[in-house]
């Protein structure tokens, strides 16, 4: 599955109550640009198994915001689906 890793998005600061996630800076690898060593570790620590969010709803504020986003290329194909009675 790592060979299905097409982006890596990370963003890493302090987020203050009412900021936007998507207004911090954010660092951008692609393809052939992300490092072998990032891939190795996302191998090794078996990230691409993760789920859910993690977080602790009762933080202070400001909150060390961190998250990091892997997009994978499709890796199953969808067939039609029925939509209604009509279809």
């Amino acid at each position: 599955m790592i060979n299905d890793l097409k982006k890596i998005e990370y963003r890493k600061n302090m987020l203050s109550k009412g900021m936007a996630p998507e207004n911090l800076q954010v660092k951008v690898w692609q393809g052939r640009e992300i490092p072998s060593e990032v891939r190795d570790a996302i191998k090794k620590e078996e990230l691409l198994s993760l789920g859910g969010v993690y977080r602790d709803l009762n933080a202070g504020d400001p909150i060390e915001y961190d998250p990091l986003r892997l997009i994978l290329s499709p890796a199953v194909a969808a067939g039609p689906a029925r939509r209604g009675p009509d279809d």
